[in-house]
């Protein structure tokens, strides 16, 4: 399923599982944040976000209220298996049908992840600080010693061509891996066009997961179907959701 509020997950998931990200369209908050902004955090009006996400869970018969996150480009991954009341994370797991992991982005990587054996997904925020710290890496180590059943999907976000970085956020990002090396093209002096998504893949690829599945939908260029903060600043924010039947 694709349209103008919601694109499915573009991976070969069994019938149980249901994941995808949500477009701008369809929702009821306006000027910069028009229409379907799901975050709280940007001075959106709270009316309107509830709004928005009242309609989204309508739209998709949601079994539950999605678990919201406070992300802080970091490593943490909470278990909504386990009673908790801190939410400062950058992503969710959980084996239990009807919970929905969910995370915001308007630029960084959506990554979603699931294992067909052990019935256990993840959502999971990953810019190129949560990257170059690890978080991939956190994530796919939920499924190990297996990683290699793990499937995993990479989601709309900033292109290459429209991600240009400095030398110390580069030089942080080969800190981690020498690798990441790849993801990096030279534009004007001291400076790169980073692809995140290539960062991404080649994180999980060295966590042992080899089932990565790709949307390349830039969410720069699409100012139609996408929030973007590089481009807007002050913007919205889609939301990326994984769960299972209940």
């Amino acid at each position: 399923m694709a349209d103008s509020v919601w694109a499915d997950a573009s991976w070969p998931s069994p019938d149980w599982l249901h994941a995808g990200t949500s477009r701008r369209n369809g929702g009821v908050s306006r000027g910069r944040f028009a229409d379907l902004n799901l975050a709280m955090h940007v001075n959106d009006k709270e009316d309107h976000v509830h709004e928005n996400r009242r309609r989204l869970a309508q739209r998709l018969s949601l079994p539950a209220p999605p678990q919201w996150l406070e992300q802080v480009h970091g490593t943490d991954i909470i278990d909504l298996d386990s009673p908790a009341t801190d939410r400062i994370a950058d992503g969710a797991v959980t084996t239990a049908a009807g919970v929905i992991c969910a995370i915001l982005t308007a630029d960084c990587v959506p990554v979603l992840l699931c294992n067909t054996e052990e019935k256990k997904i993840v959502a999971v925020h990953a810019g190129w600080r949560g990257i170059s710290r690890g978080i991939i890496a956190v994530a796919a180590g939920l499924f190990a010693p297996d990683t290699h059943r793990t499937m995993a999907w990479i989601g709309p976000h900033i292109s290459a061509r429209h991600y240009e970085i400095d030398a110390p956020v580069r030089d942080a990002c080969l800190q981690s891996s020498a690798d990441y090396d790849q993801a990096f093209i030279p534009s004007r002096s001291g400076h790169w066009y980073a692809d995140l998504g290539r960062m991404v893949d080649i994180a999980l690829r060295h966590a042992g997961c080899r089932r990565i599945y790709h949307n390349n939908d830039c969410t720069f260029a699409n100012d139609t179907d996408y929030y973007s903060h590089r481009r807007d600043g002050v913007t919205g924010r889609m939301a990326t959701l994984i769960w299972m039947d209940p």
